[in-house]
């Protein structure tokens, strides 16, 4: 998978004494990676992290407590784990200060790479019986193969099983496994999703 990142121009509330560096997002398989930092700061208040699916109607995702006043170097991240089901997404910055003035950053563009299908979410984590797989289907029907691999890279258990366009939540009883750290891979010609698993 792969992001690209597009500037589109900022709009501002009104001025704020923060310096801010990079910010950047990075897709970590069914993650975003967000990062940013500032050089100074001066009675700063949070960072508040929006997120939008047309790059027009943003909705808050995390409030990040800033570091109020500082002439240091200071590094911020968040890890955006609960994606909605689109391919693209669009992420700004909002810099609050404890006058409730505000700064918006640089929106930035997340492509995901085109692909049969990607695994949203895998619960319970840690797991011991009955798993359930949140897996989205670009195509009508897609056809593929479920893998269960263990850190030697021994395929220990696997099955198959078909994909409908759009939502779609598999179980799979995994009480037979050992005790361990899996790797769970569902892939078929085009596409192949990689998750970690572990069982207790």
């Amino acid at each position: 998978t792969g992001a690209t990142q597009i500037s589109i121009n900022p709009t501002a509330g009104g001025p704020l004494p923060v310096t801010l560096g990079n910010f950047t997002a990075t897709i970590h398989n069914n993650s975003v990676y967000l990062e940013w930092k500032t050089y100074s700061e001066f009675n700063s208040k949070e960072f508040v992290i929006e997120r939008s699916v047309d790059g027009i109607n943003f909705e808050t995702i995390n409030i990040t407590a800033a570091a109020g006043n500082s002439n240091l170097v200071k590094n911020y991240s968040y890890n955006d784990n609960n994606l909605p089901q689109k391919s693209t997404l669009y992420y700004r910055l909002k810099s609050v200060d404890i006058d409730r003035q505000y700064q918006y950053s640089k929106t930035l563009r997340v492509h995901f790479a085109k692909g049969s299908f990607y695994i949203n979410k895998i619960y319970p984590e840690p797991a011991s019986g009955i798993i359930h797989i949140d897996v989205s289907n670009v195509r009508e029907v897609t056809y593929c193969a479920i893998s269960f691999i263990n850190l030697n890279g021994a395929i220990v258990k696997r099955s198959t099983m078909v994909l409908h366009k759009g939502d779609n939540l598999i179980d799979i009883n995994i009480s037979s496994l050992s005790k361990g750290v899996y790797i769970l891979k569902i892939n078929n010609n085009e596409t192949e999703a990689v998750e970690k698993l572990i069982k207790e």
